[in-house]
């Protein structure tokens, strides 16, 4: 797994654990568990590591559904592809698009001004 990957499922299963706690029902059944972890003389740290544990194994099994659906995959390949023809244009295509945004800000001055 790569690390920008790795580092996305850390900082989502950290973001879920505290919106866990936070959350009205999950989060109140959460403090709970934790509340009597601590009554027992325990820090409460094992639940909520059991906790993360089971998040991020929800994440996990997520991110693999959406990887593998097809719709998902057809998008992501659209979107490779259009940032593979970006990266292909030469400078002169930037040149010409410059060229063209220019032609079009005349007209685009007019219709925010009717728009007023």
């Amino acid at each position: 797994m790569s690390k920008k990957k790795l580092s996305l499922l850390i900082g989502a299963a950290a973001g879920a654990v505290l919106g866990m706690m936070f959350a009205p029902t999950k989060g109140k059944e959460l403090r709970e568990k934790i509340k009597k972890a601590r009554e027992k003389g325990d820090s409460g740290i094992d639940v909520i590591k059991d906790h993360a544990k089971k998040v991020q194994n929800e994440l996990v099994d997520t991110y693999n559904k959406v990887k593998e659906n097809p719709t998902t995959k057809k998008l992501t390949a659209k979107v490779k592809k259009t940032f593979d023809d970006l990266a292909t244009l030469s400078e002169e295509d930037f040149d010409n698009l410059k060229e063209e945004k220019e032609k079009v800000k005349p007209a685009k001055s007019k219709i925010l001004k009717k728009k007023k």
